[in-house]
């Protein structure tokens, strides 16, 4: 049940355009801006969640940021394997230690 109403000055081009879509999917104009609003919010939150989720891969791969020796010409074709064996030797001594 809605309960609350909510005003705005629109450009007579966009309402137009908005009641055509409206009309053409047989809702109403009220009910096209409830859906073009839902689905707004709901793109907004998955990106934070997008964004939350970047910031925690970047912080663990920060801890493995400058770990692998320079000076090696080949380094970005080898940084794979390097870093797979970086992982493998910290995940051994773990289990050592």
């Amino acid at each position: 049940m809605k309960t609350d109403v909510y005003s705005w000055r629109l450009d007579s081009e966009l309402k137009t355009s908005l009641e055509e879509v409206a009309r053409s999917r047989g809702s109403s104009l009220a009910r096209l801006l409830d859906e073009i609003a839902r689905d707004w919010l709901g793109r907004e939150i998955r990106d934070e969640d997008d964004e939350a989720a970047q910031r925690r891969l970047h912080a663990k791969a920060r801890k493995a940021f400058g770990t692998l020796e320079r000076g090696d010409e080949h380094l970005a074709e080898q940084a794979g394997p390097r870093v797979r064996e970086k992982l493998r030797q910290r995940h051994a001594a773990r289990r050592a230690g």
